[in-house]
C-alpha cells in the first residue's frame, strides 16, 4: 500500500487465508502466540479495523479508533455514546 499506510492482519491463519481470498487484497499477517501478544501489535496501530473478536475488545480497551464490521447477526454489539468508534 502507498503513502506509508501498514496493514496487519492478526487472527488465525485460516481467517488470513479467508481474507486475502475473498477480498483479493495482501497484507502482513501477524501470528501472535498468545493473547498478550495481539494485544501489544494492536497498540501499535493508529486505528482499528475488523469484525466483533477479541482483537476487536482490546482495540476498544486500549483506547484505539476501531472501524467495527456491522452485520445483521450484530445487533446487540453497538456501542452507544463512543466517539471513536465507527460501523461500517
Amino acid at each position: 500500500m502507498g503513502s506509508g499506510v501498514r496493514v496487519v492482519f492478526v487472527g488465525l491463519p485460516q481467517e488470513y487465508e479467508a481474507f486475502i481470498s475473498e477480498f483479493n487484497f495482501t497484507c502482513s499477517f501477524f501470528p501472535s502466540q498468545d493473547a498478550l501478544e495481539m494485544a501489544k501489535m494492536i497498540n501499535t496501530a493508529p486505528i482499528f479495523m475488523g469484525n466483533q473478536s477479541l482483537a476487536c475488545s482490546m482495540a476498544q480497551g486500549l483506547g484505539k479508533t476501531c472501524f467495527i464490521e456491522e452485520g445483521r447477526a450484530s445487533a446487540n454489539y453497538i456501542f452507544h455514546g463512543r466517539k471513536n468508534i465507527f460501523y461500517v
